[in-house]
C-alpha cells in the first residue's frame, strides 16, 4: 500500500499557476508525441480525487524517474517527472498536464502557462564551454524568442555571460557546491531586461539549478533537479 501511494503522489503534485491554459493530449500530438498523450492520460486517472502532497527527499527517492521541483514566482512548487530524451533535449511533464522542454539547462519550450513559450532559436555555448572561459564571455550573442500571448516570433534578445564562481546549494536538504553563472538578457525596444541565474555542475556543465525569466510578462521560474536523469 505504501509502494502505490507514493507512486500517487508523484503525479498529485500540480501548479495552481497553470490551470488558467488547460490542454489536452490531443492539443500535444504535433508537439511531443504518443508517449506524452500515454503519460497524460496515466497521470489524469491517477489523480483523479486526490489532494496536493509535499515534495520531500523521502518521497522522491522512491521514484523511479529522474524528477525536478518547479516554482513560478510566488506560486506553489511542484514535481515535474522526465517524460522523455531527446539528444541534449529533456521534457518534463507536470500531474496538470503541463511541459517543459530544456537544453543545456535552459528553458526553450513550455505549454500550459498563462503565455506559453513556443520556440527559443540560439547558438549560445553551453554551460560545458562557459566554465572553460574566462570569468565573462565578450561579444554579442543572440537569442530569439516566440510566444503565443500576447503572439510574437523570434523577439531578439542580446544575451551575455558572467561565472561568479564556486556556491553551495541546497535540493531538498542536500547540499553541494556548485559553479553559479550569470545570465543577462536584454531587448531594449520592449524594455525586457533580467538577470537568470544557473548553478552548474564543475566537472559535467549540467544545471542543476537555474532562476530563468522566460516572457516579459512571466515572474522567474525557480528549476531545481531533485533526482537527475542519466546524461
Amino acid at each position: 500500500m505504501r509502494t502505490n501511494k507514493i507512486l500517487l503522489t508523484i503525479f498529485m503534485v500540480s501548479f495552481i499557476f497553470f490551470h488558467g491554459c488547460s490542454i489536452t493530449p490531443a492539443d500535444l500530438s504535433g508537439s511531443v508525441g504518443a508517449s506524452f498523450s500515454k503519460a497524460y492520460k496515466a497521470i489524469s486517472s491517477l489523480i483523479s480525487g486526490y489532494e496536493d502532497y509535499p515534495i520531500t527527499r523521502e518521497l522522491v527517492d522512491q521514484i523511479p524517474y529522474a524528477s525536478l521541483r518547479m516554482k513560478i514566482g510566488k506560486g506553489p512548487a511542484g514535481l515535474l517527472i522526465l517524460e522523455s530524451k531527446k539528444g541534449d533535449e529533456y521534457t518534463w511533464v507536470s500531474a496538470d498536464n503541463v511541459y517543459i522542454v530544456i537544453k543545456e539547462g535552459r528553458i526553450i519550450r513550455a505549454l500550459g502557462l498563462t503565455n506559453n513559450l513556443t520556440d527559443i532559436y540560439s547558438s549560445e555555448p553551453s554551460f560545458k564551454e562557459i566554465l572553460q572561459t574566462s570569468d565573462s564571455l565578450t561579444g554579442e550573442k543572440f537569442r530569439y524568442v516566440s510566444l503565443d500571448n500576447p503572439e510574437a516570433f523570434n523577439i531578439r534578445v542580446k544575451v551575455s555571460y558572467k561565472k561568479i564562481g564556486p556556491v553551495d546549494v541546497s535540493i531538498l536538504d542536500r547540499t553541494r557546491q556548485l559553479i553559479l553563472i550569470e545570465e543577462k538578457i536584454e531587448n531594449a525596444y520592449i524594455k525586457w531586461r533580467h538577470t537568470n541565474k544557473y548553478w552548474v555542475e564543475q566537472e559535467t556543465g549540467f544545471v542543476m539549478q537555474s532562476f530563468q525569466e522566460i516572457a516579459p510578462n512571466l515572474p522567474p521560474i525557480l528549476i531545481q533537479i531533485t533526482k537527475k536523469p542519466s546524461q
